[in-house]
């Protein structure tokens, strides 16, 4: 049986299902993508999105991204959150 240790290593190798998730989710919360025709609409929507999901102290720039990589080289599970 592997140690709690052995699993861990796993969940951090294999790809973030949560992540291909967050993903489609995020694709399926704008469903008016950008044109040159619509873009205060479409501006509303992501700031929705944006503010919703918490993002806005990324994209003001008031919290940085975590590594992708620990300094072993590992995946940083911070990254993929």
């Amino acid at each position: 049986m592997p140690s709690s240790t052995q699993s861990f290593e796993h969940q951090l190798s294999s790809p973030s299902t949560h992540n291909s998730a967050s993903l489609l989710s995020l694709n399926h919360a704008l469903p008016i993508k950008l044109n040159r025709n619509n873009y205060i609409l479409w501006k509303t929507q992501m700031e929705n999105v944006v503010y919703a999901n918490g993002f806005e102290e990324y994209i003001e720039g008031t919290k940085s991204c975590p590594p992708k990589e620990l300094p072993t080289g590992d995946l940083n599970p911070d990254f993929v959150q």
